[in-house]
């Protein structure tokens, strides 16, 4: 189902993207937040991993989500122990330990929260 600009209301959109890039114009990380206010989709090019890109985008995304005085809230899958250091050593942690999304997979996608 679309709506009246064309856009597919089932479609995941992204709202604000923040990147780094070198001065090659290539891109080295990038953070998206969608919609919905959630962030997502934190990338680090494998050759630039273990740089603090992500550390870096992470704390620039939630300090401006906080600054409008949005919820900071990401959704990371079990597993991603990348992830969950990151944003562990950034002041993050699990909204409900327990609660899963109903995604239907194996692993699920935890919501998680900046404590204040």
């Amino acid at each position: 189902m679309k709506d009246n600009n064309g856009v597919d209301k089932n479609h995941r959109s992204c709202c604000c993207c923040l990147g780094i890039e070198g001065i090659d114009r290539k891109l080295r990380a990038c953070i998206l937040r969608y919609e919905g206010g959630a962030l997502g989709m934190l990338y680090v090019n494998s050759s630039y991993r273990r740089l603090g890109y992500g550390q870096t985008l992470l704390a620039e995304a939630t300090q401006r989500l906080e600054q409008q005085g949005v919820e900071c809230a990401a959704f990371i899958v079990d597993g991603n122990d990348a992830s969950e250091m990151l944003f562990t050593k950034e002041g993050w942690v699990r909204a409900d330990p327990t609660m899963k999304r109903k995604t239907g997979r194996r692993k699920a996608k935890r919501k998680w929260i900046k404590q204040r």
